[in-house]
This record gives structure tokens, sequence and C-alpha cells, in this order.
């Protein structure tokens, strides 16, 4: 059988030189299905068109291999057996059926996120769709941003059973409430973003809207004196002995 195979091998790579015949034969167990067949075809399309191993056009890559995954075989096959071979044109015809590849469908947006409305107070669901109408002018991953901001302070204000008046006081007990969870100032404001944004598309009356905005802004400035949480870890790590700490916990 062994020998069935080899004979079949050696027939089909009959055009190809001596040198590549020989090494492929001598690997012929390690070799792709159909690497012999085409390989054989290539060498024989060369001499057909009078082209040297040197400069194999395109044409000759195409007409050798009519699918990717034959292209594919055969120019794995020629880089480890006919290293002398130039590859460019075969590397241009593999670009090419890259291209006619069928492109995926586009990802349709999700619709905003109306199953956490459940989550929100009446009050404050009722802005949702002025919200959404912002993303005709603002870019998307703003608006849902926003409204996981929104989801968070919902879920806090459930947690500090506030009433759900957007308003200052509101907006105050929530920073309360997040920072004794132990977030940033920073991360507190960007929640509170989100309630502010509520507040400016429901067209709420000035002194609620400006009232949040003040508490977003405060911590806003808080944050600029925290510093950068890098920063904070580097001084830490000092503290505890620098590099030299990190030496005896890793051991």
């Amino acid at each position: 059988m062994r020998r069935d195979n080899q004979s079949r091998l050696t027939l089909q790579l009959a055009p190809a030189p001596a040198d590549v015949r020989d090494r492929m034969l001598a690997d012929s167990g390690a070799l792709r299905p159909g690497a012999a067949a085409v390989v054989g075809r290539f060498f024989a399309e060369l001499a057909a068109r009078g082209e040297s191993s040197d400069a194999p056009s395109r044409n000759t890559f195409d007409a050798v291999a009519r699918s990717e995954p034959t292209l594919h075989t055969l120019l794995t096959t020629l880089g480890r057996y006919a290293p002398a071979v130039c590859l460019a044109a075969g590397r241009e015809a593999r670009q090419g059926w890259y291209r006619r590849r069928p492109k995926p469908p586009a990802k349709e947006r999700a619709p905003a996120r109306l199953c956490r409305m459940r989550d929100w107070p009446p009050e404050w669901a009722a802005h949702l769709p002025a919200l959404e109408a912002w993303r005709t002018r603002r870019p998307a991953q703003t608006i849902d941003r926003y409204l996981t901001s929104i989801d968070r302070c919902a879920q806090a204000l459930d947690a500090i059973g506030s009433d759900p008046v957007i308003d200052r006081w509101t907006a105050w007990r929530l920073l309360e409430h997040f920072r004794a969870e132990g977030l940033r100032w920073t991360t507190c404001a960007n929640y509170l973003a989100g309630l502010d944004a509520l507040a400016r598309a429901g067209n709420l009356d000035a002194p609620s809207r400006d009232g949040v905005f003040e508490i977003v802004r405060h911590a806003l400035a808080l944050g600029r004196t925290e510093g950068k949480l890098k920063t904070q870890r580097l001084a830490a790590l000092h503290e505890a002995g620098g590099y030299e700490h990190l030496a005896e916990a890793a051991g």
C-alpha cells in the first residue's frame, strides 16, 4: 500500500524539479492532502507558460489553484519544499481570495436597553425617550454610557430608599452612597453624569438640573485632587519596600 502511494506521488510530482520531488517524497508522510498533485500542476503550468520559478505569474497560481484551500496548500508546500520559488504572485492571489470571502452581516445595533427600565423609578423611565432622542446628535457610545450610569444610580437609589426626585439632594445622597462603597470621586462623577443627562434630556426645571450638575462638578473637582490611581499604587509600593517587597512576595 505504501509502495502504491509512493508511486502515485512520484507520478503527480513528475513535472517538478528533481530536488523538490525528492524532498517531498522523502517526507511523504507529512504532506498535506493534495499537496503533491497541486505542486505537480504548478510546475507543469510554469513549463507550459514558459515562466521561470523565480517569477511565476499571478495567472499561473490562479490556473493551478481554483479554490482558496488549494492555494493555501500550494503556497505552504512550495514554501517548505521549494524555497527557491518566488511566492509574491501567489500571495497576491491569496489576497484576492480574501477579498472574495463573503462578508459577515453587519451587526445591528442592539435596541435601547428598555429592559432595564423596570429597574428605574417610573419618574426616571418617563424621560428615557427624550434621552434616546439625543442619539441623533451625540455619539451612540455616549448615550449607552449614560444609560449604564443611570442603571447604577437606580440600583443605589433603591438601596438607600430615597425618593426618585431628580434634584441636588438626591444626587448628594447618591454621592454619599457611592463613596461609602469605596468608589473614587471620578467614578462617582461619571455615574451622576448619567442622572444629569437624564435631567437635561427630560427638560426638568432649572433648579433641579443645576443642582444635579453642581454635585457632578463637586465630585469631579475632588477627583482632580485624588491623582492617578497608578501614582498612588507606586507610592504604596515604595512605602512597602519597593521592588524588594515584590521580590519577597514572588519568593
